[in-house]
């Protein structure tokens, strides 16, 4: 994307500022109608100087920002997402008695972390079953570390309208030399999204075969609030 590309999906944000235009009443159906509204194909920018920049929807006044980079750990030899899921899945509200849908966080019981200087384990019963590359950990979240963030508001029965735009960069610097202690404080947590496929509605309904791994992958999140030192702030409109 060129600057005068650029400059132009800025001008269309303040046109929608100033023209009050409603996109929807929903998060999805307000990204989704933004999206076509500035004639691109997806929530993701490329701006000249930084680089890719994620198109981030929020409504009321946010106080943070969450972002997410999926990525499985390699897991030993006789350990597989299938394993991991009959060792310890429990019953979820659709159903699945082998379900596993939670932030693992560091100091957990049965499933937990543990850190040195290149990994990140993933310990069942404090015994190593899998692991994570620092360095590559660290690299996806370099790569989703500029967001574009629109706030919307309610103005009144309904209309939900752009109010201001900014542009939020994480201090890659910072949160690299802090990543650790995120992970120690639960500020920084991977989490498990899968289960595996039973002979009842809620899979059948979305093709399931029973006996199979339905993996929505496992995504590193990092939550933090937006006065965070970790986040650097640019309001661009409003």
């Amino acid at each position: 994307m060129s600057g005068e590309e650029w400059g132009l999906i800025l001008l269309r944000l303040r046109r929608a500022i100033d023209d009050g235009i409603s996109f929807g009443s929903t998060v999805k159906k307000i990204r989704d109608g933004l999206i076509e509204y500035l004639g691109i194909e997806k929530n993701l920018l490329h701006h000249p100087e930084i680089g890719p920049v994620k198109i981030k929807i929020v409504t009321g006044k946010a106080k943070h920002s969450n972002i997410s980079v999926n990525m499985t750990p390699k897991f030993l030899d006789g350990w597989s997402n299938k394993k991991l899921l009959l060792s310890y899945g429990q019953r979820d509200a659709n159903g699945h008695q082998f379900s596993l849908m939670k932030a693992i966080k560091f100091d957990d019981d049965k499933i937990k972390l543990s850190i040195n200087e290149e990994k990140i384990e993933l310990l069942c019963d404090c015994k190593a079953i899998g692991h994570w590359e620092l360095a590559k950990i660290t690299e996806k979240f370099r790569t989703q570390s500029t967001m574009l963030l629109c706030s919307f508001e309610n103005r009144g029965e309904n209309i939900i309208t752009l109010s201001t735009v900014k542009l939020v960069q994480l201090e890659t610097r910072l949160f690299e030399s802090d990543f650790k202690q995120l992970i120690v404080d639960n500020h920084i947590s991977p989490e498990f999204r899968m289960y595996i496929g039973e002979n009842h509605e809620h899979c059948i309904q979305r093709a399931i075969p029973p006996g199979t791994v339905r993996d929505h992958g496992f995504s590193w999140r990092l939550k933090a609030n937006l006065n965070s030192p970790l986040y650097h702030i640019e309001t661009i409109l409003r």
